[in-house]
């Protein structure tokens, strides 16, 4: 708890320093580019889904939705919120995606194309394991023109853990697998629990996806062709000044704060 407060406060002083540089900005008639953050959601049950539509809410009064496959620049001047869903749960079909729809923003849905219909042996909920989306209905999503399905690879395993061989069917049979499923193309791609190295990056071009994430919360979408993503983790239980600074992009601090961190502990030969 004490933790999440000094990360929100923190991260409190960031938007202050950005709407300082804006109005100064705006002041001296300088044009500013456009800026985007992509949020990444895994599980919406049915007494969190009240929260989850209030978090939509706050996007649509505040900035931009924006699909996740964009591929031209972003508006002059406007922050944009994309929205992903990983793992494909169903409680993500049941309470997730009607109120997207209800609302009009995009998202897209990474799933593991080998664990359709399956209970997910990464993550419980009431102690048993959530399940995952069957065909069927990943099939119903095909119809929705603010749905894109991107792949999160074939089992859900770190690909920092595989060698070469396997993370060449992780990366390149899941895509065959989804777009043979939904009979057409799937052009993203999201590492599952956002580890990778820089072999599935080139993995990932010569499988021809258009874009891949990860979750690092940095700002998105910096350039039309932009291959690697940034993402930042919320949850429906995000206090709202909370989900607010996330969506803001006030929490793009983390990265170099973790990677301090992660020099004074080698420095100090801690783990």
């Amino acid at each position: 708890m004490i933790l999440r407060v000094i990360k929100l406060l923190i991260s409190f002083m960031i938007m202050i320093f950005d709407s300082l540089k804006l109005g100064i900005y705006r002041l001296f008639g300088i044009k500013t580019k456009g800026t985007a953050v992509t949020i990444y959601y895994h599980c919406i049950d049915t007494e969190l889904r009240s929260k989850f539509a209030r978090q939509l809410d706050c996007i649509l009064k505040h900035f931009k939705p924006v699909r996740a496959d964009i591929s031209e620049p972003l508006e002059h001047g406007v922050h944009h919120v994309a929205v992903t869903i990983d793992d494909g749960f169903v409680c993500v079909m049941g309470n997730g995606v009607p109120e997207l729809v209800k609302r009009g923003i995009p998202f897209a849905i990474f799933v593991p194309s080998n664990c359709l219909g399956q209970a997910a042996q990464w993550m419980t909920y009431n102690n048993h394991h959530r399940n995952i989306l069957d065909e069927e209905m990943l099939k119903s999503l095909k119809n929705c023109h603010l749905a894109v399905i991107g792949s999160h690879c074939m089992t859900h395993r770190d690909l920092r853990s595989l060698n070469f061989d396997e993370s060449i069917c992780e990366i390149d049979n899941s895509k065959k697998d989804l777009e043979s499923i939904l009979e057409r193309e799937v052009s993203l791609l999201c590492f599952p629990y956002g580890g990778y190295l820089p072999m599935h990056i080139d993995l990932a071009k010569k499988s021809k996806y258009a874009r891949v994430f990860t979750t690092k919360p940095t700002w998105a979408f910096l350039s039309p062709d932009e291959f690697v993503t940034g993402r930042i983790n919320v949850e429906p239980t995000d206090w709202l000044p909370e989900f607010y600074l996330k969506i803001r992009g006030a929490y793009r601090w983390l990265p170099i704060a973790y990677s301090i961190k992660s020099r004074i502990y080698s420095k100090l030969g801690l783990s």
